[in-house]
């Protein structure tokens, strides 16, 4: 979906760009070309679920990275459309189509970064994956066919603290 909003951009800056457009452009192909562009934002969210899901042996961090996210999406969507898209220029934005691609752009080429890093983590540190699609290491890979609760094998601190009990 990140892609299509890339290429939504390109309609509405030829569209929008230029104050003498000779194009007859239909009316609802320009209030698309406002509109489409704006399917961006709830990508910050999955965004942020994915984050947490990286992330899930770090407890500090996945509660961090998305308050800071956060911080960061509301303080940027303060400024930035009034400062874009100022109502005065409207519909026909100097730099304010421009502007929107390079940050969608630059969006695209983190989250494709994210995956490369979170991929070449996993390689690293030699992770597997559960049944529930979780990255785990193989040590703690629970076998849940197991005939009995003596063949789980489980994670170090559940086996230490059985044995603590017993």
């Amino acid at each position: 979906m990140a892609l299509a909003t890339v290429y939504c951009y390109t309609p509405a800056i030829r569209i929008w760009q230029s104050r003498s457009c000779h194009l007859d452009v239909p009316f609802g192909l320009k209030f698309a070309t406002n509109l489409i562009p704006n399917i961006d934002p709830p990508f910050f969210s999955l965004f942020m679920a994915w984050e947490s899901e990286v992330f899930q042996d770090d407890p500090e961090l996945r509660g961090y990275l998305p308050a800071i996210g956060n911080a960061i999406w509301y303080c940027q969507y303060a400024w930035f459309p009034v400062v874009a898209f100022p109502a005065q220029d409207a519909p026909h934005y100097r730099w304010g189509y421009w502007a929107a691609l390079a940050l969608t752009i630059v969006n695209i080429i983190s989250i494709y970064t994210m995956y490369l890093a979170s991929k070449w983590d996993v390689r690293r540190r030699g992770l597997v994956m559960n049944k529930y699609g979780l990255y785990v290491e193989r040590e703690d890979l629970v076998d849940y066919s197991a005939s009995s609760l003596g063949d789980i094998k489980g994670p170090k601190f559940l086996n230490r603290s059985m044995r603590v009990a017993q």
